[in-house]
């Protein structure tokens, strides 16, 4: 059986370039994602700190809390919508 990628006058066996992708053009995100991610572990560390103290300091950590999913949210949104630039 002929092999279609073997020529037999060469002596080097036949080797496919190897997929190189492309380069990723355009805006990558910019300021936008260090910034959740500072805002996600700040939120993250103030809701420990006020969930610790107590009393008045359990409405503190809520609002926390609540900054915090909207941060890792936020992350997984802009990661969904940029997926495919990067």
């Amino acid at each position: 059986m002929t092999d279609a990628h073997h020529d037999l006058a060469s002596p080097e066996p036949y080797r496919p370039e190897p997929y190189r992708p492309e380069p990723a053009t355009g805006d990558d995100g910019g300021i936008v994602r260090p910034l959740l991610w500072t805002l996600l572990l700040l939120g993250a560390v103030a809701n420990m700190v006020t969930s610790s103290i107590g009393g008045a300091g359990v409405y503190f950590g809520i609002g926390f809390g609540v900054l915090t999913l909207a941060c890792a949210a936020a992350l997984v949104a802009h990661h969904r919508l940029n997926r495919g630039r990067s």
